[in-house]
Order: C-alpha cells, then structure tokens, then sequence
C-alpha cells in the first residue's frame, strides 16, 4: 500500500537522540540542563512506570514545561500510546500534553500509534480529550492504519466516533475495508461492514473488495463481503469479474459460492482483461475438470467461442485433458466444428494425445475433416509423428482414414524427410501409395535416397515401389544421391532395380549428380563398378548435357577425376553445356586438377561449350600459372569463344599477369564482341587500375578511343563508375573502382556521353549514384559519406556543366 505503516522502531531514539544535545531544528528549543529528565521521562513512558511517571511529571514543573521534554524527536504521550500504557497516557494528558502533536519521521499523532498497536482504550482516552481522527500521517488516516494492521478494537473504536466520516481519503488503495480484506483480517471487515462500510469499495488496479477476498483465497471473507451486499458481478472497466476470478484460482467453493449469490455463468471476460471467454470457457483453460462440471450441472452453454474462435471442445483437445473433454461431449457440444481461422476441428488439435483422440472418434469425430490449408487429423498426426494417435486412427472402424488425399501424402512425404521409419511404415502398411508424387511432392524412395541411412528406404522398398518413379525434373531414386547418403542406400536400390543410365531433364544420368552432390568416395567406386556406368562414360553427349567427367572437372574433384579416367572416361569428351568452374572449388584445387587433365592427355586445342576453348576459360579464372601451363601447349591463340570474345578480352578482366603472358598483338585489342565491347571494356570492369593502364596504351596503338562505346552507348568510363562486383577468387586483389575512375580521368575520358538505360539515357553520374547507392541528398549534406567514385566524377562533371546549371 501507498505509505509506509507506523512502527515503534520509526520513532525509537536512537543512542544519538538519547546521548547527544541534537534535536529536531523545527522543534522548539529545550532546556539542555533539562536533557537527563527527558531522557528519563521517556523511558518511563514508554514502559509504563507510573510512579516514576508522577515524579518526573512534578520535576518537570519545577524546571520546564512538558512539551520541550521530549529525546530526539519522540514524545512521552507517543510512546505511551504505543505500548498501551492507559494510565501512563492518563497523567501524561492530566500534565497539559498535547493530544495531537506531530512528530517522528513520520509525523505522526498518538491516536496514529495507538491505531498501530491497537490500543483501544487508549484511543478512547485520546478520543475523549478531543484528539482528531482526520490529521494525516505520511497521508495515513487514523482508521486506515488500524485496519490495515488488523486492529478491530482500535477500528471500532475509530468507527463509532462522532466524527467517523473523516476516516475516508481519496486515495486509491486506502479504503479501510479493502486494506482489512486485502490482508485477511476478517474480524476487522466485521466491524468497518457493521459500521455501513462499503461492500464495493475499490483497491489499486481496479480490484474490488470482494475480488482482493478472492485473490486471497478467503471463502470465509467472500461469504462475508456477499452477505454485506457485496455485488458478485461488479467488474470494473478492464478488469476480470469476481466470478472469472475465482476460476482462474481453480477455486470451486468459491465459484459455487458467488453463482449461489447470483454470478452469472456466462458473463465474458471484459475486453482488455482476456480473450472474451466465459467462465466455463476459463475453467477449460486452467484444465479444471470439477469447475466444467459444475458450469455444466449449471446449464452453462458448451457451444460457446472466444474472441479468437476457440470452442470449449476445441480447447480442452487442444490442451489434452480427456475428462473435460468427455464432458462436454455429453453435454452436446459439436464434436466436428471448426474453429479459429485455421479452420481445424478438435481432432485436429488433439493429436498429441492418443486418449483423447480416441474418446472424440468414439463419439463421431471425422478424421477425414480438412482444415483452411488442407491438412486432416490423419496427416497432422503423420507430419508430427504422432505414432500411437496414427495407429489408433488407422484402426478406427468407424470413420475409415481416407489414404487418397494430397495432404495425407504430403505429411507421408515429410515423414520420410525426416526419417519417421516406424510412422511411414505404419501408413503404408494401412495402404497409402508409395508410389505418389505431384508438384509439391517428390517421390517418397527419392526422399529415401537423400536420407544419411538406408534404414527409410530399406522400409519403403518393402512396399514395391515404383523405381521409374521421377520427380517434375526427370530425377529417378538414383539421382537424389547427396553428401549424406551411405553406399548401403545405393545398393540397395540398385539390387531392386533403380536404373545407372536414367538421364534427367537435364541429361545428367545418376553418376553426375552424385559428383555435383559431392557424395561419398565409397558411392563413386561403388557405382563404378557397374557395367552400365561405365558404358555411360565415353558415349557422346546430347544437346547441353553434361558428362560425369565434366562435373567433377567443375567441382575440381582430382580424385574422383581419377577414378573417372582410371574407369575409362574420355578425357577429350565435348560438352555444349557450361564449364564455369565451381565458385566454391579454389584456385589450387582447380590448377591440381587441370594439371592432371594435361599430364594424361587432354588436347587443350579442341573447342567446345560457351567459351569454346579451354585457353579462352583459363584467361578468365585461371592462375598465371595455368595460363602459362595452356600457353606452353602450343594451342591455338587467335580464337573467339560463342560470343566473339578473344583470349585478350577475358584476360584484361583477370590479371595484368596474365594479360603479359599472353603477348597479344595490338590488333586484338581492336577486336569487338558481339555487343560491341573491346577488351579495354573489361579492363575497367576489373577493378584493377595496372591492367586499365596497359589495356589503354595497347588500345591506342590499335586506335581505339579512350572513349570507345559499345553497342549500347556505353565507354569504359560508364563501365568504371558502374563498380560492378568482381568475380573473386582468394588470390585475387579487390577492385579498385575510385583509382580506375581517377586514371580514366586523368587520361580525358569524357563525362558527358550517355549510355543507353532500360527508361533513359543514363549519365556517368547517374550510373555512380545508382550503383554506389549515393543519393544527391546525402552526397551535398553530408559530403564525407560521398564515395570516391561520385567525388571523382562530380568535380569533373561540374567542371564542364554550363554556368549555374544542376548537374543532378
């Protein structure tokens, strides 16, 4: 409560108050001569020495007055009022003490200490001497500490005084009959409800008296408050009623108590103060099985929905309490229905719990019910592994699951997925097909594959399945061969008939896909040990397929690389599909591969896929020193790739290094591919401002322009401001933008060409601004955030604008 209660220890002197000459500055100076006597006189006092009282009482009318004797700021009245000394209190008075002076911490009047230590006879001696009832103390009334303390003597007392009325304050909280109730003190709530105290009175936070009786656990108080003309449906604005209460404390006296006082049993909760639920509804929630029974003996409706669409069914399955659920069945309340926006039933959410499940399909309960996404109680319980509820719906005879639907298969499906063997198994067995797939679901022996045990697929190939079986993509069981899967799963599908040579929509066979999937060293051999893969080895390839070899070439796999070839594999095979390198394959394990590739054989000089040959590849991503390797080859230098690009153009995108190595003729940095770019273009799309420099000075002995455009307008320095993100490698340096844009500067390129965009033509600093996310606000308010690009080509633009004239 609001201000702390009196106590003896607040107002007891201190050693310093009893030994020192210190005194309260507001207090009226005493006679420091006197100090021995005030000392004494407060002792007495507060033990109730009556004769040493009238003898220090007849010292102090020789030396003082009785008010200047007082220790620190404690008074003699004060501490007889404290211990209940009537008598000690009666001669203090009969000396001229004032009946209401304030002191302490507190500020506190004797009928305050009185009130704390109940001392009523006291109280009335202070009463009958005129002390007044009404002089707060740290904002406590006389009557508020009493109650608040259980005191029902000193209560009475204060309550049949002629002037009671000023016992009330305004503020919340202080009622004295909520501070009695609120702490258990019925005797005290006897008396203030005898004395015409209010039954309805507000505590803190909106509670009532009889909700804070509640809230106790107080039935004796509750009955109390009730027969005083409590009103067991107040409920104040965004607060729980009485009744609602009494349920949340699973309190069933209580509850029979305020309905046989006339709660009703089917006001709601308030809003703001819960979900709209009436009391059957919350005693659902709290799982209390004799509180719903005794609603329902009440005739409380079962039918009932809160504010997010949850029935009193829906609820109990939900939270698996079999009795109450059982009850309400009784009761009539829809088995079937569905509720919340999800639109499931309560078998739906009851799948968790198999007695439960098993009591709602006794009564009627469709499992075959599908909820707003679909699902079925069935395959909820399939996708949850819900084992013993799947059983006992699979036994139903009832209500016969229907194995047929899309989602009884997609639950089946993610069971396999994550490796549910016993709860796949199960389903089968009851007949759902193992052989259906669709377009958001993959064939349940392909998700076998994937799996990191052969135990799910040992499982299902004992249904029969269909191994032809592929997914939208054309990927049979083989090619869902990963990281993960153990040879075991391999050989086993394999021995039950999965096809080695299947292609895919891609043309891929099974092999090549467990190499993209990096799959096991043991899963490579095994499957190299069958004829028919190695038959697949050296045929040609169609369209853009690709060989296995190609594939572990791409994810620089030297050893399987070797085992390829040790197995027969063309080492010359041609492939139009793409030969990037995997990015995650690095520049070392790539060089090992491609030196191995060499060293057995392979013809650098033969051309195919979309760079045609393999020099023109090894000047985009290679290493010095595989360029150097390629170019000891001898192979053919004057050649384009599929869209007309020379060794030149690639090479100034890689490396000054490389681009030396080459020895290109000038001439071929006049050479255009087919969208008008020369290599000086790719120069600057490298970031790298040595290989921006020697691509300008070979491009002016062929005669090419510093302001060179492409098929869409754009020059190298449109391509520079652009900072395009480089293809990286772990050796390679990063892109220097801002220097290739000062270097293209300094040498004159112009700042005022347009290159074509998708809505405009676009300028330099438009493309700057757009590619370095710069926008003109922050580039003039807060110049330091400004890229080193936009500063570069801002002086530059500037400088050749017209006079007063807004480049942006």
């Amino acid at each position: 409560m609001g201000g702390e209660l009196l106590t003896e220890d607040r107002v007891s002197p201190s050693p310093k108050d009893a030994d020192s000459d210190e005194q309260d500055p507001n207090l009226p100076e005493k006679n420091i001569s006197a100090n021995w006597l005030a000392v004494a006189l407060d002792r007495a006092s507060a033990l109730g020495l009556d004769g040493i009282i009238n003898k220090l009482l007849s010292l102090v009318a020789s030396h003082d007055s009785l008010e200047n004797m007082y220790v620190g700021q404690a008074r003699p009245l004060h501490r007889a009022a404290f211990h209940s000394h009537l008598s000690a209190a009666e001669k203090l008075l009969a000396a001229d003490a004032h009946v209401d002076r304030q002191a302490g911490e507190w500020v506190e009047t004797p009928i305050h200490r009185a009130a704390v230590t109940g001392a009523s006879e006291v109280l009335k001696l202070l009463l009958n001497h005129g002390a007044a009832i009404d002089i707060p103390s740290n904002g406590w009334l006389p009557l508020e500490v009493a109650s608040a303390w259980g005191n029902f003597a000193a209560t009475e007392v204060l309550v049949q005084h002629k002037n009671s009325k000023h016992h009330s304050t305004p503020v919340l909280g202080r009622d004295p009959l909520y501070l009695a109730v609120s702490r258990g003190f019925i005797k005290t709530a006897k008396v203030l409800l005898c004395h015409d105290a209010d039954p309805n009175a507000y505590g803190p936070s909106d509670e009532t008296v009889l909700m804070a009786a509640i809230r106790s656990d107080r039935i004796d108080l509750c009955r109390l408050l009730l027969e005083h003309g409590a009103e067991p449906d107040s409920t104040p604005e965004r607060a729980e009623s009485p009744l609602i209460k009494a349920v949340r404390f699973k309190n069933l006296d209580m509850v029979k108590l305020l309905v046989e006082k006339g709660a009703d049993i089917e006001k709601r909760e308030v809003p703001g103060a819960g979900w709209n639920r009436t009391p059957l509804h919350l005693g659902v929630f709290v799982e209390s099985a004799e509180i719903v029974e005794y609603f329902l003996s009440m005739n409380a409706d079962p039918h009932v929905s809160d504010e997010d669409g949850w029935s009193t069914l829906w609820a109990a399955a939900r939270y698996g309490c079999e009795e109450i659920v059982r009850m309400l069945i009784e009761a009539n309340a829809d088995i079937n229905q569905s509720c919340t926006e999800s639109k499931t039933t309560p078998l739906h959410e009851a799948v968790e719990y198999p007695r439960v499940v098993k009591i709602l399909l006794e009564h009627g309960a469709n499992m075959n019910n599908q909820a707003a996404g679909g699902e079925t109680p069935l395959s909820c319980a399939i996708a949850e592994n819900h084992l013993e509820t799947v059983k006992i719906m699979l036994a139903d005879s009832r209500n016969r699951a229907d194995l047929s639907l899309n989602e009884v298969h997609k639950a089946l499906a993610y069971a396999v997925s994550l490796n549910y063997v016993e709860m796949v198994s199960e389903v089968l067995e009851a007949g759902a097909d193992v052989n259906f797939a669709d377009e958001d679901s993959l064939p349940l022996i392909c998700l076998a594959m994937a799996l990191e045990n052969q135990t799910m697929l040992r499982a299902i190939l004992e249904h029969n399945p269909d191994l032809s079986n592929s997914d939208t993509k054309g990927n049979q069981v083989l090619h869902y061969i990963n990281c993960e899967t153990p040879v075991e799963s391999v050989r086993l599908a394999v021995n039950a008939g999965a096809s080695l040579t299947a292609l895919n929509r891609f043309y891929c066979p099974p092999l090549g896909e467990a190499i993209a999937s990096s799959c096991k060293e043991e899963v490579v051999r095994y499957l190299l040990s069958k004829d028919a893969t190695l038959a697949a080895l050296t045929s040609s390839l169609s369209e853009d397929a690709r060989g296995p070899i190609h594939t572990a070439c791409k994810g620089s796999s030297l050893l399987v690389v070797q085992l390829l070839l040790d197995k027969g594999a063309d080492i010359n095979l041609a492939s139009a599909g793409p030969t990037f390198r995997n990015p995650q394959a690095d520049r070392e394990s790539a060089d090992k591969v491609i030196n191995y590739l060499l060293d057995k054989g392979a013809d650098p000089s033969l051309g195919a896929g979309l760079f045609t040959y393999p020099i023109i590849s090894a000047c985009l991503v290679g290493s010095p020193q595989i360029v150097k390797r390629f170019l000891d080859c001898k192979p053919p230098v004057n050649v384009k790739d599929t869209f007309d690009r020379t060794p030149a153009h690639l090479a100034c995108y890689n490396s000054l290094e490389v681009l030396n190595l080459l020895e290109s003729p000038a001439s071929d940095f006049a050479c255009v591919d087919k969208v008008g770019r020369v290599p000086l273009h790719y120069a600057v799309l490298s970031g790298q401002p040595d290989v921006v420099e020697a691509a300008l000075a070979r491009s002016k002995q062929a005669g090419i322009d510093i302001d060179v455009q492409d098929s869409d307008g754009w020059t190298p320095l449109l391509w520079a401001a652009r900072a395009s993100m480089v293809w990286g490698w772990d050796d390679r340096e990063t892109a220097k933008h801002d220097e290739v844009v000062s270097l293209l500067l300094r040498e004159g390129a112009r700042t005022d060409i347009h290159g074509r965009g998708s809505d405009k033509p676009w300028s330099v600093s438009d493309v700057a601004f757009y590619h370095q996310a710069d926008s003109p606000e922050l580039s003039f308010q807060f110049p330091g955030v400004r890229s080193a690009v936009f500063e570069k080509l801002t002086r530059r633009v500037v400088a050749i604008s017209k006079p007063h004239t807004n480049f942006l």
